[in-house]
């Protein structure tokens, strides 16, 4: 199973090929040629600048007067303005300092996430990102 990072790269790649090259289009004399470092450093950067935006909207978010105001049914209602842009299949949540967390379109769930490393360094102010797993 390919990671969102993994994804979101070969995805990039895909809508940029077909961007390149359009289908029926004869490939045996590109237009132009891309070195394979390049093009991977091009989509790692894009993804980067991706990655650095919905943190970037998150951190805007997190000090929005709805999720201020710990109520999990304003800050629900906030969601879809907010993330509007972002990742369309990420996984949202808000949780509480005691680790119990809700989930933008499901709620609040049975379990909490206080044991979680990604929890521990977002609650003590630091940003958490990569893989974040609420099973």
């Amino acid at each position: 199973m390919l990671s969102r990072l993994s994804y979101t790269v070969a995805l990039a790649a895909a809508i940029t090929l077909s961007c390149i090259v359009p289908a029926g289009a004869a490939t045996s004399t590109p237009a132009f040629t891309v070195d394979g470092n390049v093009g991977l450093q091009s989509f790692v950067s894009l993804t980067d600048a991706h990655v650095r935006a919905t943190l970037d909207s998150l951190v805007i978010f997190s000090e929005s007067p709805a999720v201020r105001s710990g109520s999990w049914t304003a800050i629900q209602a906030a969601f879809p303005v907010a993330m509007q842009g972002n990742v369309p299949d990420a996984t949202y949540l808000y949780a509480k300092p005691n680790g119990s967390y809700w989930v933008a379109g499901k709620g609040l769930q049975a379990v909490t996430i206080s044991d979680r490393p990604y929890f521990k360094q977002a609650i003590s102010g630091k940003n958490s990102v990569g893989d974040i797993v609420l099973a």
